[in-house]
């Protein structure tokens, strides 16, 4: 019996990490200023752990970032001609994003580069984003951004399909039949 209620723990979290995680992978300022802070899975600020931005066709692997900043920071763009400069508040980085106020958010993760793993926007004006850091999920980096809005992304979101849902659901009610007929034979 704890097997199923740990399976259908599992298809649960796996519907609403597909149902709100997000793809977007490229981001852009709705103001002149963006506010970036780590928080730990319960949501409480974390002030270590090193992030960057890089420019919106930049590979992240390759550590090329603008600017960069720990922990917490905010983030000012200001256009200067057909470029954007960048400046942290807090670490007192400056850099220039060349042709547009477009960006990508990294992790610094050992001695490497990271993208995003997921991000969500579901308590707006926030977008929470998450990288990965290890082989597990234990392992997983949280920022919360204020102040940007997703541009475009890297793949063309395509709904799941109808079979898949209804294949979720009959699993779902198989589990819960298969869990009734257990305790009537109880």
């Amino acid at each position: 019996m704890k097997m199923i209620l740990s399976l259908k723990h599992w298809v649960a979290i796996s519907l609403l990490l597909i149902s709100n995680a997000g793809f977007a992978s490229i981001w852009a300022p709705t103001g002149n200023v963006a506010s970036f802070f780590a928080t730990n899975l319960l949501g409480q600020p974390v002030l270590t752990g090193t992030f960057g931005i890089f420019e919106d066709t930049a590979d992240i692997s390759q550590g090329n970032f603008v600017v960069s900043f720990t922990g917490f920071d905010a983030v000012t763009f200001t256009a200067n001609g057909g470029n954007y400069d960048v400046s942290t508040l807090f670490s007192k980085n400056t850099g220039q994003l060349s042709g547009s106020s477009k960006f990508q958010i990294g992790y610094l993760s050992g001695n490497s580069w990271k993208s995003e793993l997921f991000n969500s926007d579901e308590v707006e004006p926030y977008i929470n984003f998450g990288f990965a850091t290890g082989a597990s999920l234990n392992n997983l980096k949280l920022l919360v951004a204020a102040g940007i809005q997703a541009v475009e992304s890297p793949i063309t979101a395509v709904p799941l399909p109808a079979s898949v849902w209804m294949l979720t659901s009959a699993l779902l009610g198989l589990l819960y039949t298969g869990r009734r007929k257990t305790s009537v034979l109880a």
